[in-house]
């Protein structure tokens, strides 16, 4: 019975998902959970990307599946609070149109992201949209090249052993930390009065 049940919920948010990914502009999946591996400030990173699509020009197009409520802003963080993206989109190491994360929720099914050109997928943002993160951009390579070099000031800190007490938002950051006993967060500056 649960199995029946389960079954006919995946189907009809397939369903929901295809209707919204044949409104995109003509596309062809090249690659599922591809392998992309970059050498960041002499640290090795390996990563699997859900999709790449390639669009008739060539360009590539990479999307992340979520069923979660995925917050492109946190792709724009100082500190980059969600990487997934903004890593996948340089390690690919060609053309990038686009990259989205498809949110793949029952009653909230659709793709979020930063595209080139808005046409390309339908709920992206392209460069210069009012009232987004890309508002303050004139082309996605500008936002690419801001998050590699994010990255690889990220991945520089680590190599270094860097450990200073930096969180995104101790609202969310803390929120889930089992180490607590451990935490220095009380001697960060920002908490001080």
């Amino acid at each position: 019975m649960f199995a029946a049940l389960e079954k006919e919920r995946l189907i009809s948010l397939v369903l929901e998902f295809l209707s919204i990914d044949s409104q995109r502009t003509s596309f062809t999946v090249v690659g599922r959970e591809e392998k992309l591996v970059r050498t960041i400030a002499g640290i090795e990173l390996k990563t699997y990307a859900d999709r790449i699509d390639r669009l008739d020009d060539g360009r590539l197009v990479i999307v992340d599946y979520k069923t979660g409520e995925p917050k492109v802003a946190d792709c724009f963080t100082d500190r980059i609070a969600e990487p997934q993206l903004p890593l996948y989109s340089f390690a690919v190491e060609k053309e990038v149109a686009g990259v989205v994360f498809a949110q793949v929720k029952k009653g909230n099914v659709k793709y979020l992201g930063v595209v080139d050109d808005a046409q390309i997928v339908p709920g992206a943002k392209g460069p210069e949209t009012k009232r987004s993160v890309m508002e303050d951009f004139s082309s996605l390579k500008e936002v690419i090249d801001l998050w590699q070099a994010k990255i690889e000031f990220l991945a520089d800190e680590v190599r270094q052993g860097v450990a200073t007490v930096s969180p995104v938002s101790i609202h969310t950051s803390c929120l889930y930390c089992d180490l607590g006993g451990m935490c220095r967060i009380g001697e960060a500056d920002f908490l001080k009065p």
